[in-house]
């Protein structure tokens, strides 16, 4: 119904199912106009309902049709025995010349999202993994159908959907015919709105924030997002389009901004983060780590070991969950940041895999003081975990 109602002044056709759809007399002229659904509307006094779901489609659509879209809003708001019902991703409602009650839709949890999964495919109900699936997919009731039916066709376990998703991400939920049953269809619809396009800095932070799966805070952006002039208007377009969430930090008064983790996979595996973002992404991630970084022993230390825990899982995802290929060509200040987060994991929360990887990662570099400061950090760290008799070959 959003998809005719965003494109009805533009074509004939879509005129004709709202037409129809609204049980409209179709006595004297067949010329079907917004007029006449309006005139047969207002002289039946029939209590009618109109949902329009999904109104984020007509309402950003291309072409500059929100006026247009705008002005039938208003004239069926007039019929007073009419009654509108919108539902859409974003922050206000469409059309400020209608007074509209406004309710917000919590999100899906993940008890009805499992609900929802099992029904649609029954086979699952003993799978051990459908809990870690449908938190990779953000617990999205859509992504959640598509996946389950994806699951439910081709008999495969939620492990075997989950290691898909990490490779092909929504790629593997838009192999269909029906483009209403697409993933990527309907995040494209969002992302590559006008409204959406015609706001560079709105572009590039959706780039950022796709590169941080824990998002980040108001406050911390200033690090991450250092080319973005225009903040605020950036978050306030992604709020606007329901591509960003806020959430509430537990112990920390900034909310955190963050894409769902469907818009995420589709920025990635659709390859919308250019180099140089990426780039300045890791970039910035160093000079996080390095302004923060102190031992245990500095007076600093517990507030800025809190800001770097607070960054911990992107971080982790920049430093050592990217390929290769994605990370950018080793210095001196990418080294040193890599050893000072193995340092301050190693006093806070030690990580073998972490420093492991710094120290490969700076005897590849073959800068000498590097090495010795990694090898160092490990045999700290083999030392904090207890494992004593290994930490003695590196100390």
């Amino acid at each position: 119904m959003e998809t005719v109602f965003g494109c009805l002044v533009l074509r004939q056709r879509q005129l004709e199912i709202l037409y129809i759809q609204l049980h409209v007399s179709a006595e004297g002229d067949k010329q079907v106009t917004l007029e006449k659904i309006i005139s047969e509307l207002d002289g039946s006094k029939e209590p009618r309902l109109i949902l329009l779901d999904n109104f984020e489609t007509p309402w950003n659509a291309p072409g500059g049709t929100q006026k247009q879209v705008s002005d039938i809003l208003r004239k069926l708001a007039m019929l007073t025995h009419v009654a509108i019902l919108v539902t859409m991703r974003g922050t206000y409602p469409p059309c400020d010349a209608i007074e509209w009650q406004s309710h917000t839709i919590q999100p899906t949890d993940e008890a009805a999202c499992r609900r929802i999964f099992h029904d649609i495919n029954p086979n699952s109900k003993d799978d051990p993994d459908v809990d870690r699936l449908l938190a990779a997919l953000g617990h999205m009731p859509f992504a959640v159908t598509l996946m389950a039916n994806l699951g439910k066709r081709g008999k495969s376990t939620a492990n075997e959907l989950l290691e898909t998703w990490y490779t092909s991400g929504t790629d593997m939920l838009s192999v269909t015919r029906s483009p209403e049953k697409s993933m990527n269809r309907s995040i494209s619809l969002s992302v590559d709105s006008e409204f959406v396009k015609q706001d560079p800095d709105a572009l590039l932070l959706l780039a950022i924030l796709s590169s941080l799966p824990a998002g980040t805070t108001k406050q911390n952006l200033c690090w991450w997002a250092t080319s973005i002039k225009m903040i605020p208007s950036a978050i306030a377009t992604l709020s606007d389009a329901g591509l960003l969430v806020e959430n509430k930090r537990e112990n920390s008064a900034s909310p955190v901004l963050f894409v769902t983790p469907v818009v995420q996979s589709f920025m990635q595996q659709q390859d919308r983060v250019a180099e140089d973002i990426r780039t300045q992404i890791h970039l910035s991630c160093c000079e996080y780590i390095l302004a923060h970084a102190c031992r245990f022993d500095y007076p600093t230390f517990p507030k800025n070991s809190k800001a770097l825990t607070a960054e911990d899982t992107n971080i982790r995802f920049i430093l050592f969950g990217l390929p290769s290929s994605q990370l950018t060509v080793p210095s001196d200040r990418i080294i040193e940041a890599l050893i000072a987060f193995s340092w301050h994991r190693c006093d806070t929360k030690p990580s073998l895999d972490i420093v492991n990887h710094a120290v490969t990662t700076a005897k590849a570099y073959g800068v000498q003081r590097h090495r010795a400061s990694a090898v160092w950090c490990l045999g700290q760290t083999y030392a904090q975990l207890g494992a004593h008799h290994s930490s003695y070959a590196h100390l």
